[in-house]
């Protein structure tokens, strides 16, 4: 069976970059290693692989310009246990979790867009992230989410339209910073806090949700 087409499993200041993976039955780039660090992987294109991009206890890693539709796992780009990771101007369509962030702190979400995911972002027990400027529309679900475990994340700059239930979905959590986002026509609301505490929620602009 067809295995990830780079497994990268301690160096750094590597630049992976300009590849091909289809078919694949496991994921298209694995980065799993505490010392596989400050890498740059860009400009690849994934299609119906279980996974697209892995990054496991790796920190200080960009993951920028790649394309991943149709991962028949959950995420097309994971992030797990991860310090400082940088996930920005990625195209990625028709998974279940476009991007997904899990217990990995100061990461840095932005101008990430993508059609037909059941979520866009994705983020649980993490802390001191940005959710910038990325497009959140049109998803079977909720364009983003965040759980009960989150804090300190900032969501601004957004657009959110066009998502089957909520825009952006905030359960538990605590000093949420939820401004400058566009959010509308979400089949049941826009921006839905449920059991969130001192979150801050200004400047947005809310239609017809």
């Amino acid at each position: 069976r067809r295995r990830a087409i780079s497994k990268i499993p301690m160096p750094r200041y590597n630049t992976v970059a300009n590849n091909t993976a289809a078919g694949c039955s496991g994921s298209g780039i694995l980065l799993n290693h505490a010392l596989c660090r400050d890498n740059t992987i860009t400009n690849n294109v994934f299609s119906y692989n279980d996974e697209g991009i892995i990054i496991t206890g790796s920190n200080n890693n960009i993951v920028s310009g790649n394309t991943a539709n149709i991962c028949s796992g959950w995420d097309a780009i994971a992030v797990t246990n991860c310090l400082n990771t940088t996930v920005s101007y990625n195209v990625v369509g028709g998974n279940a979790v476009a991007i997904s962030v899990l217990n990995s702190d100061f990461t840095h979400i932005r101008n990430n867009s993508g059609l037909g995911n059941d979520v866009l972002i994705e983020v649980d027990a993490s802390s001191k992230c940005d959710i910038v400027g990325n497009n959140a529309s049109f998803c079977n679900q909720v364009g983003i989410y965040s759980d009960s475990t989150c804090d300190n994340l900032t969501i601004t700059g957004n657009s959110v339209w066009n998502n089957t239930i909520y825009g952006i979905y905030i359960v538990g959590g605590k000093d949420f910073e939820i401004t400058e986002n566009t959010v509308g026509n979400n089949m049941d609301t826009g921006i839905h806090l449920s059991g969130s505490s001192r979150s801050q929620i200004y400047h947005n602009n809310i239609i017809s949700n």
